[in-house]
């Protein structure tokens, strides 16, 4: 009897002792997370994450619109706010990181580019308010830097710097540099129809440059867009006397598919349908929101509409409160259109950070004909568009199902990047934002 009493013992020991194991894995697994150097939530509760200048504008709701760019030498803040799904209040802190132009991590000691010492309490929180999803929304003002160029920040939980649970990028410019750029049609003959080129040369003043050749760094985005980039311009010709610096696009390496003009669906507003929005059905867990049914329109003329270039706003139609009482609701996305066996089909836009992954990824439903997607978004109003993913090649494409326009309005910002003479990292020493006419 004592021999079975100790081995059941010794079993319940070993249970106990793997368990904990168990246990201190799962929990080092939790905090053991790898830090990327891009926007990110690497947790499914952090949601509607914004970043933008506390500029002085006649509608506040717009800056939610803005590049979270400032310049070196004003006193404008950037904001940041996000929300934690659930009603548990946990404490964040926020640390920033200096990066190089290509969003690496720089080699510069944080007293070199901060005034304050880098640790951050968020102190800023409320609980929603009427909502049946709750949240608690966080809010934090960035602290003022001492240089410029790209930066990272990074909200992590109280007490542990390696638990983070949003990254966010953001720069901060100078005008050390005269950026001289206009946006046209294409010069190709082929391209001129779908596409938009961004010419530019450069004003380099008193830069205390060696080979202009090589000394900046040079991006061009567009719609705020880190997935559409150009860089590695070619240099046609330096003129020292003007300071100035011409460009030739000879490949066109300087031309954008134009894309369309974005989709887009309002929800500001739960009492009454608003703008695409079908049907409002009012459970009692979560509002549901059915969108009229979308079709491809590859194949349709330019339409002008008004849009945010892909962009979105967070606002709650009644209240005008959308930080704490924008709901979440379920979205209902319809494409009517045939199967395609060959592609995968993604409801794409800033809500989803623009990558295609299963949050955002379509299933066909052969008994409506019709590619849909539920997923759930803050009240506001929502650009998107419909991309594809060749399940053989993995080659993605925004034209196949919303085609390309060269009239199409983009918007794109040019990013100049220099090191100094013995220099550490890239400053950010000049930035220009321009529209295409309509």
């Amino acid at each position: 009897m004592k021999s079975i009493f100790s081995l059941l013992l010794s079993i319940l020991f070993l249970w106990v002792y793997h368990y904990a194991q168990a246990e201190k894995a799962n929990k080092k697994e939790k905090i053991d997370k790898r830090l990327e150097y891009r926007d990110l939530c690497y947790e499914n509760t952090f949601r509607t994450v914004l970043l933008y200048p506390l500029l002085e504008m006649d509608n506040v709701l717009y800056r939610q619109l803005l590049s979270p760019i400032i310049n070196l030498n004003e006193p404008t803040p950037l904001f940041l706010e996000f929300d934690n799904l659930g009603d548990t209040y946990e404490s964040f802190r926020v640390k920033v990181y200096h990066c190089n132009a290509d969003w690496t991590p720089s080699v510069l000691n944080e007293v070199e580019f901060l005034t304050e010492y880098n640790d951050f309490p968020i102190q800023d929180y409320k609980l929603s308010y009427t909502t049946k999803i709750p949240y608690i929304h966080y809010s934090f003002e960035l602290p003022k830097t001492r240089i410029s160029g790209n930066f990272l920040v990074v909200v992590y939980r109280d007490n542990n710097p390696k638990d983070f649970v949003i990254s966010k990028r953001f720069m901060v410019a100078e005008n050390r540099i005269n950026i001289q750029a206009t946006v046209n049609y294409s010069n190709g003959i082929e391209e001129r129809r779908t596409h938009q080129q961004v010419d530019f040369e450069l004003l380099y003043g008193n830069l205390p440059i060696r080979n202009p050749q090589e000394d900046f760094k040079i991006i061009i985005r567009q719609n705020q867009r880190w997935d559409i980039t150009k860089t590695n311009f070619k240099v046609f010709n330096v003129n020292d006397f003007e300071k100035k610096i011409t460009y030739n696009f000879i490949n066109l390496e300087n031309n954008f598919w134009a894309g369309n003009e974005f989709r887009f669906f309002d929800t500001r507003s739960l009492r009454t349908k608003m703008i695409k929005i079908d049907r409002i059905f009012y459970d009692p867990d979560q509002t549901k929101v059915q969108l009229f049914y979308d079709k491809p329109q590859f194949d349709k003329s330019y339409l002008e509409t008004e849009d945010f270039d892909g962009n979105e706003i967070i606002d709650h139609y009644e209240s005008h409160n959308g930080a704490t009482e924008a709901d979440y609701v379920a979205v209902r996305f319809l494409l009517v259109t045939e199967e395609k066996k060959e592609l995968d089909i993604y409801v794409n836009g800033k809500f989803a950070n623009w990558e295609l992954t299963n949050a955002n990824k379509m299933e066909y439903v052969p008994e409506m004909g019709a590619y849909r997607l539920i997923t759930d978004l803050k009240q506001g109003i929502y650009n998107y568009n419909y991309s594809t993913k060749n399940k053989i090649t993995g080659q993605i494409n925004e034209r196949i199902l919303d085609g390309s326009h060269a009239q199409t309005t983009n918007n794109y910002e040019i990013f100049i990047y220099f090191r100094q003479p013995a220099g550490r990292a890239d400053l950010l020493v000049g930035y220009k934002k321009l529209q295409n006419p309509r």
